[in-house]
């Protein structure tokens, strides 16, 4: 037993504090916070430095932290918060934690991964399947500092691998410092890095004027937009600007209420079944107006909301985040869901914001709105010297084991939306006519009579796949 427990490392073997000298630069204090305490008191400092770098919404310090607190710092789970220092000034942040995996009590495997990654395999089988709710997640770094930055935490990794024997990156973006620098020097370090794109993340650089970007969209969006835009202004429904604290609490309500509905009618779940996921979103709400980093607008009819949109407003970019619509109302026929679109950009026109980002995900309605996009990366690192057939073995038998738990949690919770729905032994049938297209299209692809299966699949089973936030109508 002594053997099979010496695997991996355990957990307190992590060092608090190092102090190292990169040989090609100057002399960076490399400082490894553990501790929730410590964490929560680098609010300041860290988001000074969020702030001045080209960091996005999913690295402050806010989303991070409350992100542990709800999805993070479980018995198996460790923080591995590493902080570089010139002299006294706080320049990089590679804000990581360290997870082990274990089966009948024998740990086999460490991951050190990003704060706000996917939980999936941490045993949640929530909402997010595999990349977590953080639509980018990075390495923080002064501006003129990256590549020096970069060198210092490779340098870390490699002195201390022996603490793990995978790291995960997921959802680096195309110019994120992980894809640019990171992961190409650790594999010229000696690591093994295999490189997967992951979700197109449109976005739209704001425009000179209104009048200009509808110019530039196709007919038939500029035609919608026009519509909704008039709906509003004759007395369809009324656009909302959302302002104090406690109309933003309403306002997310709001949203969730309609976002469940409509998911529920369609025979989902939706994303705040997930008791946790909804007390997340309120604790970063919470936080994130006192911090002055929100957007929302809602759409009313008659005083009750029918569409409402929650978007973040950070280093001068709108993050299209969370939105629900009514589609049962007669508003609907009237776009409110495109009105708050239409609102978005204007309000990003006349507050010199530089950039809509509407996120992760291939949405129709997005590529109408912008042709500009970028994509995420997921980077699986391993240190070549830990790579052994017995880990490769376990770690695949524990993934195995824990996507097909997934798959019959995620059938459970559909089975549950219908059995709310429709009484027994109604919802079972119902469940079965709900799950037969599916199923239809997958024998289809397997007999070659459907080549756009692989679409379809994702588009139906997408809510489990990624956070798919916007809808419009």
């Amino acid at each position: 037993m002594k053997a099979e427990t010496e695997i991996m490392p355990i957990l307190d073997e992590i060092p608090n504090y190092s102090a190292e000298r990169n040989d090609k630069g100057p002399c960076l204090m490399t400082e490894v916070v553990d501790t929730v305490e410590t964490f929560t008191s680098l609010r300041d400092e860290w988001d000074t430095l969020a702030q001045s770098s080209s960091a996005t919404i999913y690295q402050t310090h806010e989303w991070l932290w409350l992100w542990w607190k709800h999805y993070g710092n479980q018995t198996n789970q460790k923080l591995q918060i590493v902080l570089f220092r010139s002299e006294e000034t706080l320049i990089g942040i590679a804000p990581m934690f360290v997870e082990n995996d274990s089966i009948i009590g024998i740990r086999f495997s460490s991951k050190l991964k990003m704060l706000g990654s996917g939980t999936a395999y941490s045993g949640s089988f929530g909402l997010f399947f595999d990349d977590g709710p953080s639509d980018y997640l990075d390495i923080l770094a002064l501006p003129g500092t990256e590549a020096e930055v970069s060198r210092a935490l490779v340098d870390y990794l490699k002195h201390n691998s022996r603490l793990f024997n995978e790291i995960e990156f997921v959802n680096a973006a195309d110019g994120s410092i992980v894809r640019q620098h990171i992961a190409p020097q650790l594999e010229a370090g000696g690591f093994s890095c295999r490189v997967t794109r992951a979700d197109v993340c449109p976005e739209l650089a704001v425009p000179s004027s209104l009048d200009k970007y509808l110019q530039n969209v196709s007919s038939s969006v500029r035609r919608r937009l026009n519509q909704a835009q008039r709906a509003s202004g004759e007395g369809f429904y009324t656009i909302l600007n959302v302002q104090t604290h406690e109309d933003y609490r309403k306002a997310l309500d709001d949203i969730i209420e309609l976002h469940q509905q409509r998911w529920n009618r369609l025979g989902y779940p939706g994303l705040f079944a997930d008791r946790r996921f909804r007390a997340f979103q309120k604790d970063v709400v919470n936080a994130f107006y006192h911090r002055g980093w929100l957007w929302c607008k809602t759409a009313n009819v008659n005083g009750s909301c029918v569409a409402g949109r929650l978007a973040f407003n950070f280093n001068s970019t709108l993050y299209d985040y969370l939105s629900g619509f009514d589609d049962t109302v007669a508003a609907a026929k009237r776009r409110p869901g495109l009105a708050l679109l239409i609102t978005m950009i204007q309000d990003a026109i006349t507050g010199n914001f530089q950039k809509i980002d509407f996120l992760r995900g291939d949405e129709q309605y997005k590529f109408e709105l912008t042709s500009d996009a970028k994509y995420n990366w997921n980077i699986s690192v391993m240190h070549s010297p830990t790579i052994n057939p017995l880990h490769q073995l376990l770690r695949r038998t524990v993934r195995g084991m824990q996507f097909g738990r997934f798959l019959l949690a995620r059938e459970f919770r559909l089975l549950v939306v219908q059995s709310r729905r429709h009484s027994f032994p109604k919802f079972f049938a119902e469940y079965i006519r709900f799950r037969m297209p599916r199923l239809n299209r997958k024998v289809g692809s397997l007999i070659g009579k459907n080549p756009d299966v692989e679409r379809e699949n994702r588009e139906q089973a997408g809510e489990f796949q990624k956070v798919n936030r916007s809808q419009h109508n």
